[in-house]
């Protein structure tokens, strides 16, 4: 029996590292790759791998706004891609709803000013179920809980755009939210 337990032990350990020598590999070959959209507004699409949903990023004198910020493990080619094109830090962070390839930085941004803006719901979320990890959900810090929160919808005019940030009820969470740049009649959906 302790025999079988031991080998059992050693096999895990075996795979696990496989697994984790995986994850790295995996991790290297994931960018960011850049697309303007329009004068001051980018889309940032993941490639190479599962980078958490297409970003948004808008930026000029007004200040720097930026829509999801994918998971914790893109957060060093997200910020890289980020600084491709402004070397400000995010002002704004829009949540287009609560999962963690949506969410995942919002701790780090948070700790450096970022205003982080989501629907009541999403905000709700965060605060009482927490971040949800794969070894279960965790308490959100401080720092990753929104600080604007709407009920229908909110306005930015920032850097010659109207981003008009929209509740969508009944969408893949109760607390998604859409953002469309009425003045060139943009989108970004989240999920």
């Amino acid at each position: 029996m302790k025999k079988q337990i031991i080998t059992s032990i050693a096999c895990m350990a075996v795979v696990l590292n496989i697994a984790a020598k995986d994850e790295v590999k995996t991790q290297s070959h994931l960018s960011w790759k850049t697309i303007p959209v329009a004068e001051n507004l980018y889309m940032l699409i993941g490639e190479g791998g599962f980078t958490g949903g297409n970003l948004g990023l808008s930026v000029g004198e007004d200040g720097v706004i930026l829509i999801d910020d994918a998971m914790p493990s893109t957060l060093n080619i997200m910020n890289d891609a980020i600084k491709g094109i402004t070397e400000d830090d995010i002002d704004f962070l829009i949540n287009t709803h609560v999962h963690g390839d949506h969410t995942g930085n919002n701790t780090t941004f948070g700790e450096k000013g970022a205003h982080i803006v989501s629907h009541k719901n999403m905000r709700k979320h965060l605060l009482t179920k927490g971040i949800a990890t794969p070894d279960g959900n965790i308490p959100a810090p401080k720092e990753a809980i929104p600080v604007i929160s709407f009920s229908d919808s909110i306005d930015f005019h920032l850097n010659g755009h109207e981003a008009h940030v929209f509740h969508l009820p009944h969408a893949h969470t109760d607390g998604d939210s859409a953002v469309h740049f009425t003045n060139i009649n943009a989108i970004h959906m989240g999920d």
